[in-house]
């Protein structure tokens, strides 16, 4: 029984730093992609003629 709690354990920690793995790697495209992307206007005016 002891066996198969550490190992729930050990599982649990695996999965723990995966998805640490994928969230940073997420977070890192994100800021890729923004960093990208032209600045949006501030002017109130461009902002309603576009639409």
């Amino acid at each position: 029984m002891d066996l198969l709690i550490s190992l729930l354990g050990l599982l649990g920690l695996i999965c723990i730093a995966l998805l640490g793995i994928a969230a940073s790697g997420y977070l890192a495209a994100r800021r890729m992609r923004e960093a990208q992307e032209p600045e949006p206007s501030t002017d109130p005016t461009e902002r309603n003629q576009e639409s």
